[in-house]
């Protein structure tokens, strides 16, 4: 899979890796919200560690999962935010 930004898509693209059709690619624009339930939904305990962890990485260190699930509201993903 690869990621990019393209014109006139604010969210990452993706893309099958290793696709063995010699077609054009066509693009799939995928929201913020969506590309993180994904993650979520396949590795629940190793997205949550993933947050965890880069709440403890920032300069000034998020003391709680909570502010680190702020900052993503604040990034563009508020659904994934409120549920998780």
């Amino acid at each position: 899979m690869w990621w990019s930004t393209a014109a006139g898509c604010p969210w990452p693209l993706s893309s099958p890796a290793g696709s063995a059709t010699t077609e054009p690619c066509s693009p799939r624009c995928w929201p913020p919200d969506e590309v993180l339930f994904d993650q979520f939904e396949l590795d629940p305990h190793g997205a949550f560690s993933v947050i965890v962890e880069q709440g403890s990485a920032m300069r000034r260190p998020l003391t709680a999962v909570v502010d680190v699930l702020a900052a993503l509201d604040r990034a563009g993903t508020p659904e994934f935010a409120s549920v998780v």
